[in-house]
């Protein structure tokens, strides 16, 4: 298994690093916990310890260069990955290495949220993740609490946390569609059945009577049908025409 070597946090404001030495080589065999590295910054100086034993199968940072913390020092991870790319930082006044990685593009995006209007824009609140998921998704899938007859783009305050419907594929009315989980500003979490169902998800049988008896059998077995028979044959329809009230 291929474990990555990466910067560790360095203290408060401290962004990045200088590769020093390398106190193993390519292809050297290494234990748990020995020094592999050794980083400079202009507050500390660090050594990084290897992760787990095994051999350094590559070297991906060379001394003299700067590194982000969080950057890869070294693995054999490209290795397996042909979509990532190594290039020169540009801004490097010599060879600086740095790995490319493609954006995530993920298939669907699923959530609950608040509310929602009758253009299928979706209002998010403060959970600006949920924003970026429907950005970067191909497929964007949400419920909601309720549905105004107002335009949330139109309201100054509302504005901000909102998804416009151009990234939404398909919005659904279902009160109470985070439960047994919490949902910020409307309920709280169902301490009761979260605790039922991490006792009935102990076993295979267990966790199969929970699904038959919240999932498979629940009463809005009907809407998530209908959401997900709506995004998969109406991809590129209006989101206005794919809001469908469930009571």
């Amino acid at each position: 298994m291929t474990t990555e070597i990466r910067v560790p946090a360095l203290g408060e404001s401290v962004t990045e690093a200088t590769v020093a030495k390398w106190l193993k080589n390519k292809g050297e065999a290494v234990r748990a916990d020995e020094p592999l590295v050794e980083l400079e910054t202009d507050k500390v100086t660090v050594e990084v310890p290897a992760p787990s034993s095994g051999v350094l199968s590559d070297i991906m940072v060379s001394p003299g260069s700067t590194i982000a913390v969080g950057g890869i020092l070294g693995s054999d991870v490209l290795r397996y990955r042909p979509d990532w790319r190594v290039i020169d930082n540009p801004f490097a006044e010599s060879g600086d290495p740095m790995v490319l990685v493609p954006a995530i593009l993920p298939d669907v995006a699923l959530f609950h949220a608040p509310m929602a209007d009758m253009n299928g824009n979706v209002w998010i609140g403060m959970r600006r993740e949920l924003m970026t998921m429907a950005h970067a998704a191909r497929v964007t899938l949400a419920t909601v609490e309720t549905i105004v007859d107002f335009d949330l783009l139109s309201d100054e305050k509302m504005a901000p946390g909102t998804i416009a419907h151009v990234y939404v594929t398909a919005c659904a009315k279902a009160e109470r569609g985070a439960s047994p989980l919490a949902l910020a500003g409307c309920y709280s979490a169902d301490s009761a059945h979260l605790a039922d169902y991490a006792e009935q998800a102990r076993t295979a049988d267990g966790f199969g009577r929970y699904l038959a008896d919240h999932v498979a059998d629940a009463p809005e077995k009907p809407f998530l049908l209908w959401l997900a028979f709506g995004a998969a044959h109406a991809p590129h329809q209006a989101p206005r025409d794919l809001i469908l009230k469930y009571d």
